[in-house]
């Protein structure tokens, strides 16, 4: 058996207390919690039966003690895997719905007790993954999925899409990226100047890469990138994004998991890993990544690139310790940008070489970004101080 539960914990990480939710004898599996304004919980997952998979609600008190129960769907198979809390009252949640044997987004409104407001199924006409929501600022509802053209996730690309949470209405919707295996989006959230910034993941070519999209609140792009585990171990990690959060600095952070080479070809010991990663407010790495034409970034070789002296006034070494499969003829570019944000030069270098000298006579004093890349992808960065 199964059952949903809630854990509460102190400041310092000790349990306060655990509660079991759900009929003994099904298989009852939570998948996100959030607190009420009345200081209980909300929580939503699936339950199944042994003949039907129903999507649920529980609404507890301040201790976890359950004061109501819903189910929700048909027939079919029918998740819910996200909630929240509507500023007007009542709660939303999303996960999909099986109509006529395809995956269907599902976002359903329900009043404090658990009534039905209203659902919308919508999506592609193939099987699309699920709605994940969160509540925006002027209280309408976020959703991040990934549209399908093949069933079975086989061709998807990133989605948002923004509903009115009176009627369930479609206010827009948006397709991101490129059409790949598992390109789908786990999380929405709303930056502090309105903006949306979204995680989740992608397959290129059988490299699993984490993504990040950051969007405005009519769902314009204004960046997107992905992010590839690469270590001196492994060069096929598969890797996903499942949360992300706008930092003070005004950038993010991004967390998931990275396991397993998609190659199969595992190291001996190795296994799942949390993956983190902190990105400015334009979703760089290393500051100025956005002026040198990237489409990924490799997120394990931070420390592999040495810059001496430093400060520099005349001529600066850039070395660098890479695995041999990241070694490149003349597609390897070694670009500098201004703390200011101006790209001020790019050459053309080959990493056997292991180093370079770069000119810096010409630069104005101040702080530069080097960056690293090779046909389209981020290997490296660093900072240098150009001195008077």
């Amino acid at each position: 058996i199964q059952r949903a539960a809630l854990i509460r914990y102190d400041a310092n990480g000790d349990s306060l207390w655990l509660r079991e939710y759900g009929d003994s004898t099904e298989e009852w599996i939570g998948r996100q919690a959030k607190q009420t304004p009345d200081g209980g919980y909300i929580l939503t997952g699936e339950t199944w039966n042994g003949t039907d998979l129903d999507g649920f609600l529980i609404k507890t008190d301040a201790q976890g003690n359950e004061e109501w129960t819903q189910l929700y769907g048909g027939v079919t198979q029918d998740y819910l895997a996200s909630v929240d809390v509507l500023p007007t009252g009542g709660y939303v949640a999303g996960g999909f719905r099986k109509i006529g044997g395809t995956n269907q987004m599902w976002v359903i409104r329900v009043s404090d007790f658990g009534a039905v407001v209203w659902q919308q199924v919508f999506g592609s006409p193939f099987d699309d993954a699920n709605a994940l929501i969160t509540t925006l600022d002027d209280g309408s509802i976020a959703v991040a999925s990934g549209w399908g053209y093949a069933n079975g996730g086989a061709s998807l690309r990133s989605y948002l899409a923004r509903l009115d949470s009176n009627s369930g209405s479609l206010i827009w919707s948006d397709q991101y990226g490129s059409i790949t295996p598992d390109a789908l989006l786990f999380a929405v959230k709303q930056c502090s100047d309105g903006t949306l910034i979204a995680a989740g993941n992608t397959n290129h070519g059988g490299y699993y890469k984490g993504s990040l999209l950051r969007a405005g609140l009519n769902g314009d792009s204004i960046w997107m990138y992905y992010f590839q585990y690469y270590d001196t171990l492994m060069s096929d990690g598969r890797g996903s994004f499942r949360d992300v959060l706008q930092t003070l600095d005004g950038g993010f952070i991004a967390c998931g998991l990275a396991h397993s080479s998609f190659s199969g070809n595992d190291p001996p010991g190795y296994t799942q890993d949390v993956w983190v990663i902190k990105v400015d407010s334009l979703g760089c790495l290393e500051p100025g990544c956005n002026l040198v034409s990237i489409h990924t970034q490799v997120t394990n070789f931070r420390n592999a690139l040495s810059l001496w002296p430093n400060p520099v006034s005349e001529t600066l070494t850039v070395a660098w310790d890479l695995p041999e499969g990241l070694r490149c003829g003349n597609s390897c570019q070694l670009s500098v940008v201004s703390a200011a944000g101006q790209l001020v030069r790019t050459e053309t270098i080959r990493l056997a070489t292991g180093q370079h000298q770069l000119d810096v006579r010409y630069l104005s004093p101040g702080l530069y970004h080097v960056h690293l890349v090779q046909d389209g992808t981020w290997v490296t960065g660093g900072k240098f101080l150009r001195a008077p």
